[in-house]
């Protein structure tokens, strides 16, 4: 990477590579969101010892250390390299039920949302005589 001489061209370039990063995982995404819990536990873990690893420029088990490491015990640089991952993760891994999450609040409106809910529970007449009930209190 050349030196930046002023923060728009470090503003440009990293716009740039993040969103070429976004797009480069697409797939990774898709794959986290049809996996199961333990699955998806354990790529997080595979992609948190990476980042770890590439942000302090570490080997692989030092970074494993880190991630195992609590965060009041971790040094600032370890802490800032752990948030930055989990937030990489959060944003280019786990981006999909973020979004659809996103679109769904904003495309049914809350009671919507709870109709829809208790409708799926097959409630008896009495659960359904008790919910009335707390809703109207």
């Amino acid at each position: 990477m050349s030196n930046y001489t002023n923060a728009a061209a470090a503003g440009l370039a990293l716009g740039q590579q993040s969103r070429l990063t976004h797009q480069a995982t697409l797939a990774l995404s898709k794959t986290y969101a049809k996996s199961e819990a333990d699955v998806r536990k354990q790529m997080r873990i595979d992609f948190m010892v990476s980042f770890i690893q590439g942000a302090l420029d570490i080997d692989k088990a030092k970074a494993e250390g880190v991630l195992a490491t609590s965060r009041d015990d971790r040094t600032t640089a370890q802490q800032r390299a752990y948030a930055q991952g989990s937030d990489k993760f959060a944003y280019h891994i786990v981006r999909d039920a973020n979004e659809s999450k996103a679109k769904s609040s904003k495309s049914e409106d809350v009671v919507a949302q709870c109709v829809k809910y208790v409708n799926s529970k097959s409630l008896t007449k009495a659960q359904l005589k008790k919910l009335i009930a707390l809703l109207s209190a």
